[in-house]
């Protein structure tokens, strides 16, 4: 098994300065010092389970930019940088930019219109998941960037997905993808025709409810065999489900960035996607 690579961002600048999902609340202020220790655990947990973390300085007066998910899409030598649809995040577009030139990323491509990187981009083997929304969902990838992903990566199938559900505000929170074969989402999420596009091209397609979603249940990560969920009590059932399926759970806090609406894929980007 090829080693995974993941970008984090230290929660240095972290907090609740706005409101630009539904989860953020100026009121319910995150513990800055909880939000470190959750973020070192999470990286601990990788570095344990072998992986490759590279780590990136946070930008001043960037809160969110412990959201890495957000960054982009890199796939070999190329990577589509996010176009914030928030003025709020739109500062961090020129750090992640001047990161993966850093890198040695040949092919850096900046859209012209929203598009939020891996928070509505997911890779699973042959299939790359588009989600999608209109201008007045206000926090969302724009249509146009399904064209953007087929002509940036050609060799892949790109399956466009309309998020309709404003607490299921970017694609990482309404749907986990742990093979080719089997996804789970939340149906909610999902207009009708996308729930049918889901169902054509995953054999097994497992649902779980709206409140498991809405705390960010499906905001996991797999690495291997193992797969990452946050620790909510809302979780359990789909932790269940999920070892039903043959995979190891492990489970680790993220309550201080769920306050913000981001439990561990919102902080982790798959360099090796």
């Amino acid at each position: 098994m090829e080693r995974k690579s993941i970008l984090m961002c230290p929660p240095t600048e972290f907090g609740i300065y706005y409101e630009i999902n539904p989860h953020m609340n100026i009121d319910n202020q995150a513990d800055r010092k909880l939000a470190m220790q959750q973020w070192c655990n999470l990286v601990g947990i990788y570095k344990h389970l072998g992986v490759d973390v590279r780590v990136m300085r946070a930008a001043l007066n960037l809160p969110d930019m412990v959201f890495t998910a957000n960054a982009g899409m890199p796939i070999d030598d190329t990577v589509v940088v996010s176009n914030f649809a928030c003025p709020e995040r739109q500062g961090e577009t020129r750090h992640f930019k001047r990161w993966f030139e850093e890198q040695g990323y040949k092919r850096v491509i900046i859209p012209e219109f929203r598009y939020e990187g891996q928070g509505d981009t997911l890779l699973t083997g042959d299939n790359l998941l588009q989600g999608w929304g209109y201008r007045s969902d206000g926090f969302r990838s724009s249509l146009k960037s399904v064209d953007l992903m087929k002509e940036s990566f050609p060799e892949y199938d790109d399956m466009p997905l309309h998020l309709v559900e404003p607490k299921l505000y970017h694609l990482d929170t309404a749907c986990l993808p742990l093979t080719s074969d089997l996804i789970y989402i939340c149906e909610e999420a999902f207009d009708g025709h996308s729930i049918r596009l889901l169902k054509q091209n995953f054999r097994c397609v497992k649902s779980i409810f709206l409140d498991q979603a809405v705390d960010l249940g499906l905001n996991g990560v797999k690495i291997g065999e193992k797969v990452l969920l946050n620790g909510s009590k809302s979780t359990d059932r789909l932790a269940e489900m999920i070892k039903a399926e043959g995979f190891e759970v492990v489970r680790n806090d993220t309550s201080e960035f769920q306050k913000s609406g981001g439990s561990d894929k919102c902080m982790s980007l798959d360099l090796a996607a």
